[in-house]
């Protein structure tokens, strides 16, 4: 049942457009803990409107974009990256037919550049990039929960100045979800994410094709192959978008890590023991301040 406890966003109505994993567990915890007034979630899925709603991560749903603007004041778009700009056109448009203006937009992508650039000249000040750092290797709402982004953290990208309503409403919410609100430029986020989350994924995928070429690896494999392939399974489109919306960025961190690696290789016992000491003190130090949660 939703909290009934009041906050600043309680007069407000969140609308989810996208109800997957991501959009899903946002709706679900938001409405969990009575953030908003209500929750109402959008998808061209019938099934994911269908599940959503029965297992309660939303209030109600529409069958149309069109019918959204008119039953939300805050709006967060949680599709994939490869139709963020096409969905988020539609309810551009959708917006301007109805003549409301919402108090704020929140794309919910893994990445900021693109499509955030394209997303900020379409809503203008009111819009702002929100993505939340959890997520599950499978997809879709019935892997949601209403307790996957709770405690955890959220980077707000501002594409230029946005609206100081976008921001306030940023706080309240991650707040609410007992998480950190970290804020980056679009360019930061990108480098940063692409180094903690992007690159990851691309050496599970690169390091998982070695491995299904070479002979007998699967009669000796344990779990630090495991471990270490575990994004490998994430749905093949996701890790696609993200790899190819960031190219660049993961070009030069690839390069940045093969120069650490010949250097661990080429190094004498004393140099690659003082390396792998500062790898594990790093890991370490990266993961002991990391919020926990969910």
């Amino acid at each position: 049942m939703p909290s009934s406890a009041r906050g600043p966003l309680s007069g407000m109505r969140l609308g989810v457009v996208g109800l997957g994993l991501i959009g899903s567990s946002l709706a679900g915890a938001c409405r969990e803990r009575g953030v908003f007034a209500r929750v109402v979630g959008f998808d061209v899925d019938r099934t994911a409107r269908s599940v959503s709603l029965e297992r309660g991560f939303v209030d109600e749903v529409t069958s149309s974009l069109e019918e959204l603007p008119s039953r939300a004041e805050v709006l967060a778009l949680a599709v994939p990256l490869g139709r963020m700009e096409e969905v988020a056109s539609a309810l551009a448009c959708a917006l301007g037919r109805s003549g409301l203006r919402p108090l704020a937009v929140f794309g919910l992508g893994s990445t900021a550049r693109r499509p955030g650039d394209g997303l900020r000249a379409l809503f203008g000040p009111i819009y702002a990039g929100l993505h939340p750092m959890a997520g599950k290797e499978s997809s879709g709402v019935l892997q949601a929960s209403s307790s996957l982004l709770v405690g955890k953290s959220f980077v707000l990208i501002e594409h230029g100045s946005a609206d100081p309503g976008v921001v306030e409403v940023a706080e309240a919410m991650v707040k609410s979800l007992e998480g950190r609100l970290v804020r980056m430029s679009p360019q930061e986020h990108d480098s940063v994410v692409g180094l903690i989350s992007h690159l990851p994924m691309l050496l599970a995928c690169g390091l998982s094709v070695l491995a299904g070429g070479v002979s007998r690896a699967e009669e000796v494999v344990s779990s630090g192959f495991e471990g270490a392939t575990r994004l490998a399974s994430q749905p093949v489109w996701l890790t696609s978008d993200v790899v190819g919306f960031n190219v660049d960025v993961l070009e030069a961190w690839l390069n940045e890590l093969m120069g650490v690696c010949r250097s661990l290789l080429l190094a004498d016992v004393e140099g690659r023991s003082e390396l792998v000491s500062m790898a594990k003190s790093a890991r370490e130090r990266i993961l002991g301040l990391a919020p926990k949660g969910g």
